[in-house]
């Protein structure tokens, strides 16, 4: 009988043990564990709190209903030069100082300036910059407007029909887009110079009229002279 009430409760205990690592397993991989400590970041920044999530997700919300959620970086004190700045890393700056690029807003107050773009390390690659103006999950949609700043410094402005470009070396270009192409309408290059590379040429407004463009169009006549539709 003793040893029956032995196993009895050697089952239980099994029993138990199993039920318990099945809630710690479930637990790893359905909830977060957030750890606040004080800590050398980066061997730059000494005891300062870091957080460190066991899922990477970190959710600022009020906990007071019908309630906004504000986020602020406030100096303290009369501070001069740089007062605020928020940065996302592209790279694990922890492990790596010497070699990241990364994302900031940066608040100057001896310019009066307000900083955003890329920032790097000068052995560290250039990141190019996508202002977007629909995004779906972290995809920008292809139809979407945009404004990129590509890494050799050139400059595009563009929806999905029209688009400005700026290059590194100063040309300017306006396109439109026909057939998902894009065909230059005007192209001015450093020190002025301005062509019409797929400029219409018509003899006469009459020509330029059989032809569908409209009062006010712009059309290139056979000497190389530019003709207003009136």
């Amino acid at each position: 009988m003793l040893f029956t009430v032995i196993c009895q409760k050697g089952k239980f205990t099994i029993l138990l043990l199993f039920f318990l690592s099945l809630c710690i397993s479930c637990s790893k991989h359905n909830s977060d564990t957030l750890n606040v400590e004080s800590k050398t970041i980066a061997n730059k920044y000494f005891d300062q709190p870091s957080f460190e999530s066991s899922l990477g997700y970190y959710i600022f919300r009020s906990n007071s209903p019908e309630t906004a959620s504000r986020f602020y970086i406030i100096p303290n004190g009369d501070v001069e030069g740089t007062t605020g700045k928020f940065e996302i890393f592209n790279t694990d700056y922890l492990i790596d100082t010497g070699y990241y690029n990364a994302f900031n807003i940066v608040l100057n107050n001896k310019n009066n300036e307000i900083n955003v773009g890329p920032n790097r390390s000068s052995s560290s690659e250039r990141l190019k910059m996508i202002l977007g103006g629909d995004y779906i999950g972290s995809s920008l949609k292809t139809t979407s407007s945009k404004i990129v700043f590509e890494t050799d410094n050139s400059l595009k402005i563009q929806n999905n029909f029209q688009k400005i470009y700026i290059s590194a070396e100063g040309e300017f270009s306006v396109s439109t887009k026909s057939k998902n192409n894009w065909t230059p309408i005007i192209v001015i290059k450093p020190g002025g110079l301005i062509n019409f590379p797929n400029l219409r040429t018509y003899s006469n407004d009459k020509e330029a009229a059989n032809e569908g463009l409209n009062k006010g169009d712009l059309y290139m006549k056979p000497n190389g002279d530019l003709k207003i539709k009136t």
